[in-house]
Order: structure tokens, then C-alpha cells, then sequence
């Protein structure tokens, strides 16, 4: 499945010997409070009855066409013939628990840079899911990591959008590596943040290319982004999403430099591999 031979590290595989990214107090943090207890139990209640969402406001913004259209589209990874792998997964899981509760019989590839991270779900679901078949994958999404033509799905939930390898565009490369890992016919599904491009529109020419050094190109939105990659986009949705608070959310802070406010969107993505 792999193009490289990890190691096996407590029960995760891991590709490269970089230090881990999480600092010891955020796992302690992440233990102590449960979280990856909580956020799976979260996630298993909405299971099958509603399409993931950031929060329950967007999802009843939604509307149930749209809902039971885009929990059909997690039904067809879930029960992909292939492995499915979960990008970025963090302490959130993303869909991997809402695809176990489709599919106990998944075959999942739970990917995150923390090999830390992917310990706390692995020890988690060792004791209340012993029953499902995973594979935690310690590996920099951005580096083509997997055979070509190995998966038969990809999902993110976020994932994407938080990819920080040494690429210089790590999100732009995760899709590429993505798209070149899935087979002929193979679909990712995807749910990340946009931004409405009306914010930095004032920025001059300098400014503009200083952002653009710091922040990728967040004038892309994501389904542009796969297109470039080569996929093709089946259904794509925006839902309402948030005012990002520059006080707090870190990306936003970053964009408070250059006088920007952010206003995101979430882009909602189910792409075919042809």
C-alpha cells in the first residue's frame, strides 16, 4: 500500500523521524479531558442521521435535501470496496468514526503528522471498538506517501486546509498526492474552510504577494484546487460559516497583519478521480 516501509511505533505506523508536533502538555491536555472519547461519541451520535458539519447552526442551515444528499455521498466512501484514507484526522477523528458507523468493516488509513495523536485513537478504539479495521499512519499528507492507484476514497474533514509540510503550497500538494493515491473512479470527500475573496481585495500589489508567501493562496477555493489537481468535482456546496476572530483563531490573527478580516465559508466537496 505504501511506497516506503514505516516503522511500527506502539501500534502506529510512522514514515520520517521528525519530532512529534504536538507538545507533551496539548497529549496530557487531550488525555485528562477526554476529547477523543467526546469528539468520537459526538460524532457516532450524528452518525448516519445528519452530513457532518463545524457546528449545528450550518447544519440546519443546510436544509434536509441537502443533508440526505451529502450523507448518500458519505455512504458510497463508507462503503468503498478499497481502503479509505483519512486525511489530517486530529483529535476531531474527521469522518472516520461517522464511516465505522456506516461500515464497522471499513478498511481505514486514520492519517495525522502526530504520530501522539494517532496513539490516543488507537488506545481509544483498541478498547471501545475492537472490532474495526484500521491502520494509523503517521505521515506528512504532503509527501506521496502511498502507491499510486492504492485507494479506493479519501476524506477530510479540515484536513486538508491544515497540512503544514515543507512544500511550498502543502495543501495544493496533499490533493495532488491524494489524487495520485486513488484509483480510476475513486472519490474524496471533503469538508473545508473557504474564504470569501472580497477580504483581501483591497491589498496592493506587494501586499499581495506578501500574503500570498505566508498564506499559500487562499484565493482558491477548494474545489478549484482539485480541479487543478485533476479531479472532478461531482457536487460542491457552501454553507454559512463564521466572521474568524482575530483575537483567537490562528490563521485570522496572521491576516489581522495585513489588515484583513477573515470571513470563511464551508466548502463542502464530493470529487471523482476519472
Amino acid at each position: 500500500m505504501f511506497e516506503t516501509g514505516g516503522t511500527m511505533d506502539d501500534g502506529v505506523l510512522r514514515f520520517g523521524d521528525g519530532p512529534e508536533p504536538w507538545p507533551p502538555d496539548g497529549l496530557r491536555g487531550l488525555l485528562r479531558g477526554r476529547w477523543i472519547e467526546i469528539n468520537w461519541h459526538r460524532s457516532v451520535a450524528e452518525g448516519i442521521h445528519a452530513i457532518a458539519t463545524y457546528d449545528n447552526a450550518t447544519s440546519s442551515r443546510l436544509g434536509d435535501a441537502a443533508r440526505v444528499r451529502w450523507t448518500e455521498h458519505l455512504r458510497a466512501i463508507a462503503f468503498a470496496e478499497g481502503p479509505v484514507c483519512e486525511v489530517a484526522a486530529g483529535p476531531g477523528g474527521g469522518w472516520m468514526p461517522r464511516i465505522l458507523t456506516w461500515n464497522p468493516g471499513a478498511r481505514v488509513v486514520v492519517n495525522d503528522w502526530s504520530p501522539g495523536v494517532l496513539r490516543l485513537w488507537k488506545d481509544f478504539l483498541g478498547r471501545a471498538r475492537p472490532d474495526v479495521r484500521l491502520c494509523f499512519a503517521a505521515f506528512d499528507a504532503a509527501r506521496c506517501t502511498f502507491r499510486p492507484g492504492t485507494l479506493s476514497a479519501v476524506t477530510s474533514f479540515g484536513g486538508l486546509e491544515n497540512v503544514q509540510g515543507g512544500d511550498p503550497d502543502p495543501m495544493q500538494r496533499a490533493i495532488e498526492c491524494m489524487y495520485a493515491a486513488l484509483r480510476p473512479g475513486g472519490f474524496l470527500l471533503a469538508q473545508e474552510h473557504t474564504f470569501d475573496a472580497a477580504d483581501w481585495a483591497h491589498l496592493g500589489t506587494a501586499q499581495r504577494s506578501a500574503w500570498n508567501e505566508r498564506f499559500w493562496d487562499l484565493t482558491l477555493t477548494k474545489g478549484e484546487r482539485l480541479q487543478r489537481a485533476g479531479f472532478e468535482v461531482v457536487d460542491r456546496q457552501l454553507a454559512p460559516g463564521k466572521t474568524m476572530d482575530p483575537g483567537n483563531d490562528g490563521i485570522a490573527v496572521t491576516a489581522a497583519e495585513f489588515g484583513v478580516i477573515l470571513h470563511s465559508k464551508n466548502e463542502m466537496l464530493f470529487a471523482r478521480r476519472p
